[in-house]
């Protein structure tokens, strides 16, 4: 339980991190430059631990998945980086905060109609109330400039 709170912290300090060195950056390098870096040092980064002849191995529907998720990786983070250019990090955060809920609900849609290829997730109070909390926040986030009125002056 300790490595995935310790993992569960350190991705936030990643991501945060990552948040705000894309927001300077936004300053004087277009959003699609900075994905473009991003995806090569990735892809560099991570072909010593590949294995090519794994993709010969999948079935149909696996490589079906592999393509969405490609193809939805390069839409959601390019997305993601247009929007840090255009709105304040408190707004992106909030939604992107709910992208794990978005996958736990998808994961739901996908047991019930094909539950022998997509298994369900039992999650425990505690995720549930963690999930509750991510709600809450990013709707606080949200709504948050509404609630406060105007003051009258007298």
């Amino acid at each position: 339980m300790f490595i995935g709170m310790a993992l569960g912290i350190m991705a936030a300090v990643v991501w945060a991190s990552y948040g705000i060195a894309q927001k300077v950056l936004l300053r004087t390098i277009s959003p699609g430059r900075i994905m473009r870096f991003i995806y090569l040092a990735g892809a560099l980064a991570l072909t010593p631990l590949s294995t090519p002849s794994a993709f010969l191995e999948l079935d149909p529907l696996q490589t079906a998945c592999l393509i969405f998720a490609c193809i939805n990786t390069i839409v959601a983070y390019g997305a993601f980086s247009t929007a840090m250019k255009n709105w304040h990090a408190a707004k992106v955060s909030a939604v992107v905060t709910t992208t794990p809920l978005f996958t736990l609900g998808l994961e739901a849609l996908g047991a019930m109609a094909l539950p022998q290829v997509f298994p369900l997730e039992h999650l425990g109070l505690l995720s549930l109330l963690g999930a509750v909390v991510v709600v809450l926040g990013a709707m606080g986030i949200a709504l948050g400039p509404m609630l406060h009125l105007p003051h009258k002056r007298s």
